[in-house]
């Protein structure tokens, strides 16, 4: 074969090549078109899926109990809680007043102890001093009958009420007896004109009623816890260092009983006698 035929040969030969390749090459799998918005299509999960779903069981819905479902539509009061009683009610608790009016007395009452002092239409006051005696100090005492109270009481508060010039004064006492013959010792009534008592300055009471107590001076309160009193009785000691003297023309006692049905009669003893002369003590 001359060298022309032999290139005629090779390129029929390459032809034949490239028609092979291109048909192998055509007969390849066609690949689908994707949509834009592919939706997405549901997948059975076999039975035997190694990774199944889990769904968590959703509790059972609780019905309430009979019994529960009729209180919750009728529920019942609670049981109201009694107090417990006591003998007294604190605010009903015995309390009195006694009044004594020195200045509109006329006579000396049955009882009464005196001493350089008389009764006046103004009340109790020193008597005169002798001539060229003004300027010496004088002194004078007045000590009242017993008085009952009406009920046994464990606290009493004494007033009075003075009239002091300069250079006078008027010291109080008080005493306090179970029976009206065995007494405790004379009690110092000292001016409480900052504690409760002090009210008596004002002409009336908070709910606007006459105060019985304006003008008096207020002594505080003598309390003996469960012991119980039923006579007292005033003292009052004048004194002057001019020729005036000072005016006593009242007494008011306020006593109570605050045992609540646990008090007792006191009995004075020489022991006793001396907690007997200290305000608020004693059981």
């Amino acid at each position: 074969m001359d060298k022309k035929n032999q290139i005629i040969f090779i390129g029929i030969t390459l032809a034949a090549i490239v028609v092979v390749v291109f048909l192998f090459v055509g007969r390849g799998p066609r690949q689908q078109p994707v949509p834009e918005n592919p939706e997405p299509t549901p997948v059975e999960i076999a039975r035997n899926d190694p990774f199944p779903e889990i769904v968590e069981p959703k509790p059972p819905k609780k019905t309430p109990a009979p019994e529960k479902t009729e209180s919750l539509a009728n529920p019942k009061p609670s049981p109201e809680v009694t107090p417990e009683k006591t003998p007294f009610d604190p605010e009903d608790q015995p309390r009195e007043h006694y009044l004594m009016d020195l200045s509109d007395m006329g006579e000396i009452p049955e009882g009464f102890k005196m001493e350089n002092v008389e009764l006046t239409d103004e009340g109790i006051k020193l008597k005169p001093p002798k001539p060229g005696e003004e300027n010496t100090p004088r002194f004078g005492t007045v000590e009242t009958a017993p008085q009952e109270m009406f009920f046994p009481s464990n606290a009493i508060s004494p007033f009075w009420r003075e009239d002091i010039a300069e250079d006078t004064s008027i010291f109080v006492e008080v005493s306090v007896s179970p029976d009206g013959k065995t007494w405790g010792l004379w009690n110092t009534v000292m001016p409480d004109t900052d504690g409760e008592a002090g009210a008596s300055n004002s002409e009336f009471l908070p709910d606007g009623s006459p105060n019985p107590y304006y003008g008096y001076i207020p002594g505080g309160v003598f309390f003996w816890g469960n012991r119980q009193y039923k006579y007292f009785k005033f003292r009052a000691n004048l004194y002057s260092e001019t020729a005036d003297s000072p005016v006593l023309s009242g007494f008011r006692v306020f006593y109570q009983d605050s045992t609540l049905g646990e008090g007792h009669l006191a009995e004075i003893n020489v022991e006793q006698k001396d907690q007997e002369a200290s305000p608020d003590s004693g059981n």
